[in-house]
């Protein structure tokens, strides 16, 4: 049965990955009223699973087909342009200084200037692990913006009572891990895909982190913040 093998990808991290998904989902759904500004992590979770659902369909389809390999870099560039987005605007919520501010909007124009040239040159062959790899590289720095902030703010606050610690911790961990995986797949060779294993459980570790912000005590957080 082909979607038993799609789940089996990648020594059956990529079913691990699509599982634990549906549950963060799920939780996003349950604890949606309990922290208002992660309730935009509902639909990049229902993104994610659509994403999955696209890649399913290419895989029972089969190689070589083009027209849904065209349509899954369109939903895969769609996916990582919505990350990057959701991602950014979150953490740019954390920071007051107007300069660290500045730096994470010029990350975002360099972002998406490099994307179109990449579209511009590379299209439709557009290399799956350079938009990955892309993204990856310029989500770091306004991870680092918000570490920053955080350790010359003071706050009383425990650090795993405040979701954005989990949430930022994980977007962190994600990409820093994934830039020499994207770097590495095309030396890989037949062993590129056991690799790209890799890459679920980050999203997987991810995940959790991310069920781990939802589950901090709400009152705590609200009351030493304003945000959201």
């Amino acid at each position: 049965m082909k979607f038993v093998e799609f789940l089996s990808t990648h020594s059956y991290c990529k079913g691990l990955m699509i599982l634990i998904a549906l549950v963060t989902f799920i939780i996003s759904l349950k604890y949606y009223g309990r922290h208002r500004i992660l309730r935009i992590f509902s639909y990049y979770l229902g993104f994610s699973l659509l994403q999955s659902a696209v890649d399913c369909y290419r895989h029972m389809i089969g190689k070589g087909a083009h027209i849904p390999t065209l349509y899954a870099l369109i939903v895969d560039t769609a996916f990582l342009v919505f990350e990057f987005s959701v991602c950014t605007l979150f953490i740019l919520q954390f920071i007051s200084a107007e300069k660290r501010r500045l730096i994470l909007k010029i990350n975002t124009v360099l972002y998406f200037v490099l994307l179109a040239l990449l579209f511009v040159l590379k299209f439709p062959d557009v290399p799956f692990a350079w938009l990955f790899l892309l993204q990856s590289i310029v989500l770091v720095p306004p991870c680092l913006v918000y570490f920053y902030e955080l350790f010359i703010t003071v706050n009383s606050q425990s650090l795993k009572d405040q979701p954005p610690f989990w949430i930022v911790t994980g977007i962190l961990f994600l990409n820093s891990c994934s830039i020499p995986l994207y770097l590495s797949l095309d030396y890989l060779g037949r062993y590129a895909d056991s690799a790209f294993a890799l890459n679920d459980i980050l999203y997987s570790i991810f995940f959790i982190l991310m069920i781990r912000a939802y589950r901090c005590n709400s009152d705590v957080w609200y009351e030493y913040n304003s945000y959201g």
